[in-house]
């Protein structure tokens, strides 16, 4: 019979029970993440509608020529020391469009990404544990 460490066993368990709720968990691990990182400067902060849309450089979302052309003559104004407001103006198919792409992106790529580690760690949980039992 192969035996196991503890901290795998430890492991196994956890991925079968977690503790907490998703948005716990998320949170959590935001947390620990953000420990890590700097807060930019004003300079790296400025935002130029100018800049950010062009048709040189890619952007999160498609966007149409006429809505970039729209969206370029945009000021960004001062909220407060932190913060920027910039306007976004997009076209029915510019809107459509984007909405297509992040549900797909979700349920085409995040999901089954999500599905294939779950499914992994879980028939990995599995493994450890029946090799437990048969063990004792």
């Amino acid at each position: 019979m192969a035996s196991i460490k503890r901290g795998e066993f430890m492991e196994a368990i956890g991925a079968l029970k977690r503790k907490g709720t998703w948005t716990e968990n998320r949170r959590q691990y935001m947390v620990n993440k953000s420990k890590e990182l700097t807060m930019p400067n004003a300079k790296e902060a400025e935002l130029n509608p100018k800049f950010i849309f062009t048709n040189n450089e890619p952007i999160i979302l498609d966007v149409c020529f006429e809505c970039v052309n729209l969206n370029r003559k945009l000021p960004a104004e001062d909220v407060d020391e932190q913060h920027q407001k910039i306007s976004l103006v997009l076209c029915r198919i510019c809107r459509a469009n984007w909405n297509s792409q992040r549900r797909n992106r979700f349920f085409k790529y995040d999901m089954l990404c999500f599905k294939r580690e779950y499914d992994a760690k879980m028939k990995n949980a599995e493994k450890l544990l029946e090799e437990t039992v048969a063990s004792k």
